[in-house]
This record gives C-alpha cells, sequence and structure tokens, in this order.
C-alpha cells in the first residue's frame, strides 16, 4: 500500500485561513498520510514576523493530529534569504507543531 502526500497552501502560502481550512480537510478526508503545507513566508519578508503563519501551522497540526497524520512545513529558505527570517520561520514552525521543515518548494 503506498502512503499518499499533499501540499497545501501551494505555491504562495498564500490562501486565506478559511481557503486553508477548505484544503486541509480536503487532503484529510482523501486518507493524506502526509501534509505539507507552504507558510505565508511573504509577510516574514515584508515585516519580519508572521502571526499569521503560526497560526496556520496551529490549525494544521489541529487538524493533523486526531489521525497522527505527519505535518511538514515549507519555509521557502531560498526566497527569505536573510538568515535570520530562515531561523524565524524555522523557529515558529517548530513551536507551532511542524512535525518536519522543508526548505522550500523547489522554486
Amino acid at each position: 500500500m503506498a502512503n499518499i502526500a499533499t501540499v497545501v497552501n501551494f505555491p504562495k502560502g498564500n490562501s486565506s485561513e478559511d481557503e486553508f481550512r477548505k484544503e486541509m480537510k480536503q487532503s484529510l478526508a482523501a486518507d493524506a498520510d502526509e501534509i505539507d503545507i507552504v507558510i505565508p513566508y511573504s509577510e516574514y519578508m515584508e515585516s519580519g514576523a508572521s502571526d499569521n503563519a503560526c497560526n496556520i501551522v496551529r490549525i494544521a497540526r489541529d487538524l493533523c493530529k486526531p489521525g497522527g497524520v505527519a505535518l511538514k512545513v515549507i519555509i521557502e529558505s531560498g526566497c527569505l534569504e536573510k538568515p535570520e527570517l530562515i531561523e524565524r520561520a524555522s523557529d515558529d514552525a517548530v513551536k507551532n507543531g511542524a512535525t518536519f521543515i522543508k526548505t522550500s518548494t523547489g522554486k
């Protein structure tokens, strides 16, 4: 049996919270074993921090937790560029429930 993995909030990480929740629920209903989410990384570049990114990770964590679905958070390190932004995005992902951190979608 093959595992199912999918990506949510792809590619720019700029879905509304409602759209994000809908994508997450569709992915879980399709029996995804792993969900990769793209955080709203542009907000880190614009303001240096992102309460929204933390919220998105928490929403995903809470939806994934009951079924034990792995949650990978994509921080788009190539776009963030500055080490302090990469560190902040990574810390936010871990503190808010990421199972793994991925650096990029391959842009």
